[in-house]
C-alpha cells in the first residue's frame, strides 16, 4: 500500500484541523462577524463536518485505522468544538437560558472526565467513537443551523433532546473506560462491552 493511501484518513483529518484554524482566525479577525453567521462561515464549517465523517469511513474501508490516527482525530474534534464554541459564544449568551447552559456544561465535563480516565488508565489521549458519540457528532454539527432566525422553541427542544444524548454519551464513555481492562476502540456502546464480557466469562466457564 502506498504512503498516500496508508495515510489518507489522516490527511483528511488534517484538512479538518486546517479548516477549524481558519474558522477561528477569520472569526477573531472580524472577517466572519460574531453577530451574524455568514455563508463563508458555513462553508468552512461544512468542510469540518464533512471531513469528520469521511476520515473515519475511509479508515475503516481501507483498513488503515491506527492509534495515531485515533489520537489525531480526537485532537481535531476538540479543536473543532472549541472553535465552534468561540464562534457561537455571543449568540449562545444572548439566546440560551441558564438551564440549557447547565445541560451543555454537564455533558462537556463528563466527556472531559472520559479523556482524563483514558489518559491515566490507558496512557493515551483519545476517545471512543461510540454510537451515542456518533449521534452527538451529527447533533453538534447541526447546531448552528438551528440559530438561523433565532426561534427559541426550536433550539430549546433541539438542545434538550441532544443534550440528553450528550450527557449519556459522556457518561457511557466514562463507564466503558472504568469497566474495560484494555483500551479497545471496538467498544461501540456499554451494552456491546457488557455483552462481550458476558460471552468471555461464559466461554471461560465452559473451558474450566
Amino acid at each position: 500500500m502506498s504512503f498516500f493511501k496508508r495515510n489518507l484518513a489522516n490527511f483528511i483529518t488534517v484538512i479538518r484541523i486546517i479548516a477549524a484554524i481558519l474558522l477561528f482566525v477569520l472569526t477573531i479577525t472580524g472577517v466572519f462577524p460574531h453577530e451574524k453567521l455568514t455563508y463563508g462561515f458555513f462553508i468552512l464549517y461544512g468542510i469540518c463536518g464533512l471531513t469528520d465523517v469521511i476520515d473515519g469511513f475511509v479508515a475503516r474501508k481501507l483498513k488503515i485505522e491506527t492509534q495515531a490516527g485515533a489520537i489525531l482525530d480526537s485532537i481535531s474534534d476538540l479543536l473543532f468544538y472549541a472553535t465552534m464554541l468561540y464562534c457561537l459564544f455571543p449568540t449562545l449568551i444572548r439566546c440560551l437560558p441558564w438551564y440549557l447552559w447547565a445541560i451543555g456544561i454537564t455533558a462537556t465535563v463528563l466527556h472531559g472526565i472520559g479523556y482524563i480516565i483514558c489518559a491515566f488508565k490507558f496512557k493515551t489521549f483519545s476517545s471512543l467513537h461510540t454510537y451515542a458519540d456518533k449521534l452527538l457528532g451529527f447533533a453538534v454539527f447541526g447546531f448552528p443551523f438551528f440559530f438561523i432566525g433565532e426561534v427559541f422553541l426550536v433550539y430549546a427542544i433541539y438542545i434538550f433532546t441532544f443534550g440528553t444524548v450528550a450527557i449519556w454519551s459522556g457518561l457511557e464513555v466514562c463507564l466503558i473506560h472504568i469497566i474495560s481492562k484494555d483500551y479497545d476502540t471496538t467498544n461501540k456502546s456499554l451494552y456491546h462491552l457488557l455483552k462481550k464480557k458476558k460471552e468471555t466469562n461464559s466461554a471461560s466457564s465452559e473451558n474450566n
